[in-house]
C-alpha cells in the first residue's frame, strides 16, 4: 500500500519588498494622448479557497497484481465473496485480507472445521513463479495448493473385522475401494508403505556386517495385517461395489454409505491439476494425509514413525495443486470445484475415521 497525502495552506503568505506599482504608457508615436496610469497586473486580492470539510486528506493506492482483482470478481460472481460489514471493511483497506476472509468462510462451509479436527492442512492461493508451469493452459495463472502438515490417524482393524464377519469378503471389499478412491486425491500411509519400509531396512542391513545387523530389529509388518487382507489382491475387484451396495442397509450401513460417497467424489475430475508438472520442483512426494493402522501402536505405525523423522528435511509436493487464469470465469469456477471436491472428500474421510476410531475404542473391540 502507498499512502499519498495532499496538504493545502489556508493562509496568505507575506510579501517582501515594495508593492507592484502601475506602469504609465508612453503614449502613441503618432501624438495621441497618453492613457494615464494603466495597470499591467490585477491588484492583489485575498486568497479564496473552498471548504475542505469532509474531503479526505489522503488515499490508499494498491499497486499489486491485477490478477487479484480479477479473482475477487470471480469470487463475487460465484457467490463466494464475503458480504459481512467486517469483511467489506477489509476490502476497503486490504484486498488480500478480504480474499482470505472470503475463502476462509467458504472453506468452513465445505466442511473445513471437521477436517481441521482430524487433518492439519495448509491452503494457499499464490502467484506462480515464471516458467514454473510451462505447459499449463493458463497464461497468467494463480495456483491453489493444499499441503498436509499433520496427518489423520485411523485405527481400521476392529471395523474391518466386523465387516468381514458380517459377510465374507465385505471387509476386503471395503478396504480396497477405500484405498483406490483416496489414491487420486490424498496420499494414505498404510500397510503397503510399511512393507516397502521393511524391505528397505532389509536391503540396508544386507550391506552391513554381521555385528551391525544384530543391533537392528526388522519390523514384522505381515503380523500386523489381518489374515483376510494379507494375501488379498490390492486392486479393486469387479464384485466389490455390488457387495458393498448389497449391505448398505445392514448393520454397518453408515460406514458403507460414507465409503460410497467418497467413491463418487473420487470419480469427479480434478480440473486444472498441475501436480505432475510441479513434481520436479520438490524433493519428495506429498506427505500423507492419513495413517491407517489395524491396531494402535502396531508395526505399521512404527514404520511410519521411523520414516516420518526424515520428512521435514526436504520439500514435499502439495496434496493438491490446481492452476487457473482468474480472468477466465470458466477456469476459475472449475478450479474451485476441484478444491470443493477435495474438501468434501476429506470431510467424508474424517467422519469415517472418527467412526472407525470409535469402534476401536469400544469394549467389544478390545
Amino acid at each position: 500500500m502507498q499512502s499519498l497525502a495532499a496538504k493545502v495552506s489556508n493562509h496568505r503568505p507575506s510579501r517582501t519588498g515594495s508593492p507592484i506599482q502601475p506602469v504609465e504608457s508612453p503614449g502613441s508615436a503618432l501624438g495621441a494622448s497618453p492613457t494615464p496610469r494603466l495597470s499591467a497586473l490585477a491588484p492583489a486580492a485575498a486568497l479564496s479557497l473552498p471548504s475542505l470539510v469532509g474531503i479526505p486528506s489522503s488515499y490508499e493506492h494498491y499497486d499489486g497484481d491485477a490478477r487479484l482483482f480479477a479473482f475477487l470478481c470471480r469470487l463475487a460472481e460465484l457467490g463466494i465473496a464475503a458480504t459481512a460489514p467486517t469483511a467489506i471493511e477489509k476490502l476497503r483497506t486490504s484486498p488480500l485480507a478480504y480474499a482470505q476472509s472470503s475463502l476462509d468462510a467458504w472453506v468452513k462451509a465445505q466442511g473445513g472445521e471437521m477436517i481441521d479436527g482430524n487433518i492439519e492442512y495448509y491452503l494457499e492461493i499464490s502467484v506462480t513463479q515464471d516458467g514454473q508451469l510451462a505447459g499449463a493452459d493458463a497464461q497468467q495463472p494463480l495456483l491453489i495448493t493444499v499441503a498436509a502438515e499433520q496427518c489423520g490417524y485411523m485405527v481400521a482393524g476392529p471395523a474391518l473385522d466386523a465387516l468381514q464377519s458380517e459377510a465374507k469378503g465385505l471387509g476386503v471389499a471395503f478396504y480396497r475401494v477405500l484405498s483406490a478412491s483416496l489414491a487420486k486425491w490424498v496420499r494414505v500411509y498404510d500397510y503397503t508403505d510399511a512393507r516397502n519400509c521393511e524391505d528397505g531396512m532389509k536391503q540396508m542391513l544386507e550391506m552391513d556386517d554381521e555385528q551391525s545387523r544384530e543391533r537392528y530389529e526388522i519390523p514384522d509388518v505381515e503380523a500386523a495385517i489381518p489374515g483376510f487382507l494379507r494375501k488379498a489382491r490390492l486392486r479393486v475387484a469387479r464384485s466389490d461395489l455390488p457387495l458393498l451396495r448389497k449391505h448398505q442397509s445392514g448393520k454397518y450401513g453408515s460406514w458403507i454409505h460414507r465409503l460410497l460417497a467418497i467413491h463418487r467424489l473420487a470419480q469427479l475430475p480434478a480440473a486444472g491439476d498441475v501436480r505432475e508438472i510441479m513434481s520436479s520442483y520438490y524433493d519428495q512426494s506429498c506427505l500423507p494425509s492419513l495413517l491407517v493402522v489395524f491396531n494402535k501402536n502396531d508395526t505399521i505405525e512404527g514404520c511410519f514413525d521411523d520414516e516420518a523423522q526424515c520428512w521435514p528435511e526436504a520439500s514435499s509436493e502439495p496434496c493438491l495443486a490446481v492452476a487457473f487464469d482468474p480472468a477466465d470465469a470458466g477456469q476459475t469456477a472449475a478450479a474451485l470445484r476441484s478444491l470443493e471436491t477435495f474438501l468434501h472428500l476429506n470431510r467424508e474421510l474424517c467422519l469415517l475415521t472418527e467412526e472407525f476410531n470409535k469402534m476401536a475404542k469400544a469394549p467389544e473391540a478390545r
